[in-house]
């Protein structure tokens, strides 16, 4: 029997949101427009079918119930032996990803905000990189539901800057970078200072957007100038907004305003 939990390098019992992300990381490994190599197409088929199954729930169960027969040895509690090493930062930021890929968000984000206010942790020096990278995405996620935009664009913002330097995500950081944009456009606004929104945004300005994307942010930039009566560095903004995206009707809008 074919164990589709090795294939994709989860434990039985997993949630879909573990299997969902071992097989994004799995199909990153393998395909070659990704990983630069010549994969084994059979390989590839064995983790998209481990997939199909594990996602499925009546396929998992049936497949539960043959694998119970096959595999059914007592299992290592993995989660108890983390949470029982409590002193140890390795096995807590373990522990953070570790619940939530397997549906304990709330005890995950409990647990980042403790171990945040310890001078001595730093959640990047524990896990595996490609670990630390996936955490700070899922903790990213979660911090969205919750609406905590600042928490959650920081956290992206972290992303980005670490992708620079060593990529990881790779083709996926186009949606990163787009859910960043959709953050500091209709989010972030009132979630920080007034000084700090304007200086995300320049920053953001600075980054690898689209040229629509960049006549976006400037567009913001130059509507918060124009609301406080800086018409002329508004102006600024507006022009370096059309020096992207000349068809822009909102920056034109603007023109109007200032004429």
């Amino acid at each position: 029997m074919i164990n589709y939990y090795e294939i994709l390098g989860v434990k039985k019992g997993c949630s879909q949101k573990a299997v969902k992300q071992a097989f994004r990381k799995k199909i990153k490994e393998l395909h070659p427009d990704l990983s630069g190599g010549n994969n084994d197409t059979l390989v590839i088929n064995e983790v998209l079918t481990a997939y199909k199954v594990l996602t499925d729930k009546y396929k998992r169960k049936e497949y539960d119930r043959i694998w119970q027969r096959t595999y059914d040895l007592p299992e290592f509690n993995y989660r108890e032996f983390l949470k029982s090493r409590e002193d140890d930062y390795v096995s807590q930021s373990k522990l953070v990803f570790y619940d939530l890929l397997n549906d304990y968000p709330d005890e995950a984000i409990e647990l980042y905000e403790k171990l945040l206010a310890i001078s001595a942790f730093k959640l990047e020096y524990h896990p595996e990189y490609a670990d630390y990278m996936e955490c700070i995405f899922l903790i990213a996620e979660e911090y969205m539901n919750r609406a905590k935009f600042r928490e959650a664009y920081d956290l992206l913002r972290e992303i980005y800057f670490n992708e620079q330097n060593r990529p990881f995500f790779k083709n996926y950081m186009v949606e990163i970078i787009d859910r960043m944009k959709q953050i500091a456009l209709s989010k972030l606004e009132k979630a920080v200072p007034f000084e700090e929104y304007i200086e995300y945004l320049k920053e953001l300005a600075g980054f690898n957007l689209s040229r629509k994307d960049y006549g976006q942010v400037y567009k913001k930039i130059a509507e918060i100038f124009l609301s406080i009566g800086e018409r002329e560095t508004a102006r600024k903004y507006i022009e370096k907004g059309l020096s992207f995206n000349k068809s822009a009707t909102g920056l034109k809008k603007l023109i109007d305003k200032l004429a």
